[in-house]
Parts: structure tokens; C-alpha cells; sequence
């Protein structure tokens, strides 16, 4: 925790980035940790998974199109415009859609899913590539079929299917109901979150935790609701500094005491943060807690 209060000199994304992501990667742990017949089924359940997901999802996005704000996330809110659907029609009369005027529903659609696409494929040529960046040097063709056969190719389709659902049926809900913005932003949320049965993962699971706790927290201090004194100091507390310091002392004591438990990423972060003798350490501070002697 100490060493990484020096993570304040760090650009505030990163370590915004890096404290949530660090954060997500402790849920993940209890979420394997608690035990019970109950919670076990629950963990081995991609149909509980993906309702749970949808769930978040179906918070998420009704939040987001009220803040009117870009945050990272699956999909991008429409923003609201002024255009009468009523008044307004194509060349061949068909009625436009509010959100992409200049568009046809399906150009619009193909577009937001090429940028899905390449967006999803540049984070799993990151993921697969960067561990392995001294065989590409040394062994280049081995270096592309390692890539190729350990592509995550479902994570790239939970991104393509994630837009393209959350697209088409925007489009669909905006020509034929009169539904509000925030309605449907929580019924195509919940829809595009059924993507999540393609990747179930502890990564993308947990991520909607922190965004929602972080979000709603905007809404609120937006809305009209009293804030009293103690709402607007946490306000003003450096959450995301907080949160990393706490959850990398955390994590790399996991590390040590519960290793099997402990996200993959995190042993490779303790490994790159010690110069590769992560193992080395993780036993030595085992055996001095827990009173081992050679």
C-alpha cells in the first residue's frame, strides 16, 4: 500500500484505470473465495451469469443517457437531439432515424460494428502479444500461430454482438414506440447484455460493479436530491488514489496467501513489479507468516 502512494504522480486516468481495474480483479476474488453449495452453482452458471449481466447492463445504460456523458464502456449512448421524427422522411420516404439523420439504420448499424470490431481486435492483439513480445523477436512464426490458435475470439464477439443488439434495436424501439430515452436504454441494455454467454469472464463481469457504483454516484450529485455536508466531502476524496493503494497491498497479499484464487493478471503484475521473482518472494513471505523453515 506504501508503494503505491507514488502512484500520485502517475496521470489521474492511469491510475484511475489501473485502481478500478485492480479493484474488479479483488471482487473477482471473493467471488471465488466464498464458499457454499449455493454460491458454488452460481459460479458454474453461465445462465445466472448472463442475467446478472444483463442486469448491469440494463442499469447502466439509463444512467449514462441521463448524464449525457462518453465513459468507457460496451456501447455509446445516443445523445439526445431535436429532430421530429414525424416531420422528417427520406428521399424515398422513409422515416429517418433520430440519432443518424444522414444515415440509413443499416449503414449506421455496419459502421458502429466495424468500430466494435477493430476496437475489440486491437485489445485481444494487445492481450496475446505483449506477454510473448521477445518471441516475436526471436521466432516469428511461432510467435503468429501462438496468436492465431490463442486469439480470444469470443471476446471480440462479445463486443461485435454487444453493439450490433444494442444498435438494431435503438433503431427499432425509436421508429416504432414511444418509448422514453431512459426506457430504452434499459430495455436495449438488458437485450445487448445477453452477449456476455459468448465470453463469461471475471474481467467483464465485475467491471459493471465499480462503473455502476461510480455512476450512479454522478447521478446523484447531479440530480436535484439534497446533498448534505458528508455527501460533498466523499466527493471531494481521491477515490481512485485510495482504491489503488488499497487493492494492490491487497492483491499482492492474495497473492501470497491465496494464490489459486487470485486473477492470472495479478501474478504477472507482481512478476513485472519485481523483476521476475515474484515466485521467489510469494515464498519466501509464505513461509515467514506462516512459520515454515528450511
Amino acid at each position: 500500500m506504501l508503494g503505491a502512494c507514488t502512484c500520485m504522480w502517475l496521470p489521474p486516468s492511469i491510475v484511475r484505470a489501473q485502481g478500478i481495474g485492480l479493484f474488479n480483479m479483488y471482487i473477482e476474488f471473493l467471488i471465488k473465495r466464498t464458499r457454499g453449495h449455493t454460491m458454488e452453482a452460481l459460479r458454474n452458471s453461465r445462465i445466472v451469469g448472463t442475467l446478472l449481466f444483463c442486469a448491469f447492463s440494463a442499469a447502466m445504460m439509463p444512467a449514462l443517457q441521463y448524464l449525457q456523458v462518453g465513459r468507457v464502456w460496451f456501447a455509446t449512448i445516443h445523445r439526445d437531439a431535436a429532430i421530429d421524427l414525424n416531420s422528417t422522411s427520406t428521399e424515398n420516404g422513409k422515416r429517418l432515424c433520430r440519432h443518424h439523420p444522414a444515415q440509413s439504420c443499416g449503414q449506421h448499424i455496419a459502421e458502429q460494428v466495424m468500430k466494435s470490431f477493430y476496437f475489440g481486435l486491437a485489445i485481444c492483439l494487445l492481450k496475446n502479444a505483449l506477454p510473448r513480445i521477445t518471441l516475436a523477436v526471436k521466432h516469428p512464426m511461432s510467435f503468429l500461430k501462438i496468436i492465431v490458435s490463442r486469439f480470444d475470439y469470443g471476446l471480440i464477439g462479445f463486443f461485435v454482438i454487444y453493439k450490433a443488439l444494442y444498435e438494431v434495436f435503438n433503431c427499432f424501439l425509436i421508429k416504432n414506440s414511444r418509448c422514453s430515452p431512459l426506457a430504452r436504454s434499459m430495455v436495449t441494455g438488458f437485450i445487448s447484455g445477453m452477449s456476455y454467454c459468448l465470453y463469461p469472464n471475471y474481467l467483464l463481469f465485475t467491471y459493471p460493479i465499480t462503473e455502476l457504483i461510480e455512476v450512479y454516484w454522478m447521478v446523484y450529485m447531479k440530480s436535484g436530491l439534497p446533498k448534505p455536508t458528508v455527501a460533498e466531502t466523499i466527493d471531494r476524496i481521491p477515490t481512485a488514489l485510495l482504491m489503488y493503494a488499497f487493492s494492490l497491498g491487497m492483491m499482492y497479499h492474495l497473492r501470497v496467501v491465496y494464490p489459486y484464487y487470485t486473477n492470472r493478471y495479478c501474478h504477472k503484475l507482481m512478476d513485472i513489479g519485481t523483476m521476475g521473482r515474484s515466485k521467489t518472494l510469494a515464498r519466501g513471505y509464505a513461509e515467514i507468516m506462516m512459520g515454515y523453515q528450511n
